[in-house]
């Protein structure tokens, strides 16, 4: 709860149960129930989960927020994100080699063509 708390616009399903896992996603059959028991303290809009009443975050943060607790859940959403960033970078960088590479393989030619 606290990573949708700190979490500015929410975050989706697949982002939390990525979140959520030890190295690999949490399965859907593990978090599907607790986001079924948590219906009516979560919104959703535009397909991001949050936290839908003030009054639920103000109750987490006094529970559970301390400056450490604070801080780690910070760096893992921030960690979180870089990496899913890095991954459609690299990515991109990998399909327009991949063009370049085509082309260069297959140039067009114009003689002929008058």
């Amino acid at each position: 709860l606290l990573l949708l708390e700190r979490s500015v616009t929410g975050l989706s399903e697949p982002e939390l149960r990525d979140l959520l896992g030890a190295g690999d996603p949490l399965p859907a059959a593990v978090l599907s129930p607790l986001l079924l028991a948590l219906e009516e303290a979560l919104a959703e809009r535009d397909g991001l989960l949050g936290l839908g009443h003030q009054s639920i975050r103000s109750a987490l943060r006094q529970r559970f927020a301390s400056a450490g607790t604070d801080r780690a859940i910070h760096r893992r959403l921030a960690d979180y994100f870089l990496a899913q960033f890095t991954r459609v970078l690299e990515e991109r960088a990998q399909s327009r080699m991949a063009m370049t590479r085509s082309v260069h393989r297959h140039p067009t030619t114009t003689q002929g063509c008058q």
